[in-house]
């Protein structure tokens, strides 16, 4: 096929603060570069060409998201029947996942779902009544919602493992991509900083690594923290509670350039979380040259000949870590080495080229599929 007609329904959209939003700008860019039409819905993010973002109120608790002010929003599907998508993608089992399988099967094209987030590991950072039951009634529908797809996408072998653990099926694994235009590493010295870029939540490890700054104090090192998410003030408690104000900058939400700026000249990224299907943070701060600790068992392990500048860390014991922290820093030769391994594993390994390609392929072989099927 020369072009592909692409339909892509999302909760969230760039510049929204998470890592999914930042993928599908990157990826529709890259899709449209390749000479791929592409349509986008969301409930967040900046209205552009071809990205229809419907009205929303935020979440309570979780304000960075979005719920529908319309329940059915016949506008989506009048764009969408004229736009005559070839496959419908989704990228999230909620409102806009359910709206897009609608417009899959209403229009009888193939349907794709990614599955970014395991939604089941974060119910505590959400503090709402009866949160165990909502949670438990969510996963069983992203289960039941999924099960209409042709295929479920899943970024590292990780999240495949994770997802056929849960019944999904049929999976296939496209690992994510990082622009190592954007991102690459700097000319300015490196601080003495230990970064963490994400969401702030439980499940992300915000805590493991406020529990780092209690060893710092004769170290010289700082931490920066960086992201939005529902435990802003129990991280803000916390550094109060613990008098570790000296000792680590909370700074909320930062722009992308601010974000890079900062993964160029920390000295290491920190991101403690066990439960991520990819980590696209994690790969962004390599890409910078920045080495990055991580838990033993972190998706990106499983990529690579094992030079990647990751870092195996045992975040349950901070004081091993600070010990490897200045090992590595009293060892330039070996901290130049981790460093150029970073940066080369990020561009090697994770192209946008490869991925948007792999994409292709795979709504290619569904559109095929569906023209021999109906002939």
């Amino acid at each position: 096929m020369d072009s592909v007609r692409i339909a892509i329904f999302t909760e969230t959209y760039y510049p929204t603060p998470d890592g999914v939003s930042h993928y599908l700008r990157d990826i529709r860019d890259a899709l449209i570069q390749e000479g791929h039409e592409v349509l986008l819905f969301s409930l967040t993010g900046e209205k552009s060409p071809n990205v229809y973002v419907i009205r929303g109120l935020p979440i309570p608790f979780y304000r960075q998201y979005r719920f529908p002010i319309l329940i059915f929003p016949f506008g989506i599907f009048f764009r969408a029947k004229k736009f005559r998508p070839d496959v419908v993608h989704i990228h999230s089992p909620f409102f806009m996942g359910t709206v897009g399988t609608m417009v899959a099967r209403f229009l009888k094209v193939p349907l794709v779902a990614s599955f970014h987030t395991d939604f089941s590991q974060m119910r505590d950072s959400i503090h709402w009544p009866f949160k165990d039951f909502l949670f438990n009634l969510s996963f069983g529908y992203n289960k039941y919602l999924y099960s209409f797809s042709n295929t479920i996408i899943c970024p590292s072998n990780h999240a495949v493992e994770l997802a056929r653990s849960y019944g999904m099926h049929p999976l296939s694994e496209i690992p994510l991509f990082v622009d190592t235009d954007r991102y690459s590493p700097g000319s300015e010295s490196k601080e003495k900083i230990l970064l963490f870029v994400g969401r702030i939540t439980v499940d992300k490890g915000v805590y493991s690594v406020l529990e780092l700054a209690k060893s710092l104090s004769s170290t010289g090192y700082r931490i920066t923290i960086c992201g939005t998410g529902p435990e802003e003030k129990g991280v803000a408690s916390y550094i109060s509670d613990h008098s570790l104000d000296g000792l680590v900058d909370f700074r909320g939400y930062v722009s992308e350039k601010e974000k890079i700026d900062l993964m160029r000249k920390a000295e290491f990224f920190v991101y403690p979380a066990s439960a991520d299907t990819f980590g696209i943070s994690v790969l962004e701060s390599l890409s910078c040259g920045t080495p990055a600790i991580v838990p033993a068992r972190f998706p990106l392990h499983g990529y690579g000949n094992g030079d990647s500048g990751l870092i195996k860390s045992d975040f349950s014991n901070p004081d091993s870590i600070i010990r490897q922290i200045s090992e590595i820093h009293n060892d330039p030769g070996r901290y130049r080495s981790l460093s150029t391994a970073a940066s080369k594993f990020a561009e090697e390994s994770f192209g946008v080229r490869e991925h948007t390609h792999s994409l292709v392929s795979i709504y290619e072989s569904l559109v095929r599929q569906r023209v021999e099927r109906d002939m």
